[in-house]
């Protein structure tokens, strides 16, 4: 249905520090209550019922040693707990998925049921963009230089490559690919080189379709995949919010 998301508790965290996506929520569920903006309209006895389940839930593990990750009690132990099973937590916590994953605004908004085909397509065209103007960059650098490196050529056809993209998603308000662990930037690297050992023995035409063709391939394989760059495990070590209890 449309405007129906799925939830699945044990999925990856958006925010790293985090053990899975459930514990995220509960734990942006406390920050909510703690700044008191979390109000509830009920009758009196079922905010008595839904504050008790809130006040079992809300309980923080200890920080996992291998993991650093932050966590909250699993189900089983809610259950333990409280006698039954969590049913008004649940939803207050699956409520917080749309308080720490950025919505879409605008034009993605308005894909609506199409937002699949909106992203296979939007990755398509950057791709080719990608694979483009690196190429092109490295056609400038051939055509410019008195002097040509291979350093040089792949460099500037990075830069050409990657700049267009990261004024994009700066003035989308997004943080720029090249500083994720998108495969993004690699692949222009792999292609910029690609064109540039090939200049000179298959020619400037061949060696751009190869370079551009490398690129474009790296990139939807990498979107396939999930293939991605190593990320620093680097974590705030704020404080706990007060509704979760250890």
């Amino acid at each position: 249905m449309e405007g129906i998301k799925t939830f699945h508790g044990g999925a990856p965290a958006p925010d790293n520090t985090y053990f899975n996506l459930k514990s995220q929520c509960a734990f942006k569920l406390a920050e909510v209550i703690n700044a008191g903006l979390l109000c509830i309209d009920c009758p009196e006895e079922l905010q008595s019922t839904i504050a008790e389940e809130l006040e079992a839930c809300l309980v923080a593990r200890d920080v996992d040693a291998d993991t650093s990750k932050k966590r909250i009690i699993d189900k089983r132990e809610m259950k333990a707990v409280l006698g039954r099973s969590p049913d008004y937590f649940d939803p207050l916590m699956m409520r917080m998925y749309y308080e720490i994953v950025p919505q879409p605004k605008g034009m993605r908004a308005r894909v609506g049921r199409h937002e699949p085909v909106f992203d296979r397509l939007l990755l398509v065209m950057d791709a080719v963009g990608l694979g483009v103007f690196t190429v092109v960059g490295v056609q400038c650098a051939y055509r410019q230089a008195e002097h040509d490196t291979l350093f040089l050529t792949v460099f500037v056809g990075l830069i050409t490559g990657v700049g267009g993209g990261v004024l994009r998603d700066v003035f989308s308000g997004e943080r720029p690919y090249i500083f994720v662990r998108h495969f993004y930037a690699c692949a222009s690297i792999i292609g910029a080189l690609i064109c540039a050992l090939c200049w000179d023995r298959l020619g400037a035409n061949a060696a751009m379709l190869f370079g551009a063709a490398a690129i474009v391939v790296l990139r939807l394989l990498a979107a396939y995949y999930h293939w991605s760059l190593p990320k620093s495990d680097y974590h705030d070590d704020t404080q706990t919010p007060t509704a979760l209890r250890n």
